[in-house]
């Protein structure tokens, strides 16, 4: 179910759309697959889910708009 689910719409989205950010319904179902692998191995649980959370991060700061933002960073009276 989770491979029709990831492969269906990402091929579907793939040969129509050119961007990224439409790949949201997708998500979801990815979770669902890395919770099952990390079950199976939880040794490696928490490492990934910190490496996840740092890729999280610097995605944050790379994608996010800084310029456009930065009024909420001035610290004026």
């Amino acid at each position: 179910m989770l491979l029709l689910w990831v492969g269906g719409i990402s091929l579907a989205l793939f040969l129509t759309l050119p961007d990224h950010r439409y790949f949201l319904p997708i998500f979801p179902a990815i979770a669902i697959a890395i919770a099952q692998v990390l079950l199976r191995f939880p040794d490696y649980a928490e490492r990934a889910i910190l490496l996840s959370l740092l890729l999280g991060m610097s995605n944050l700061y790379l994608f996010a708009n800084w310029f456009r933002e930065s009024h909420l960073f001035l610290l004026t009276p």
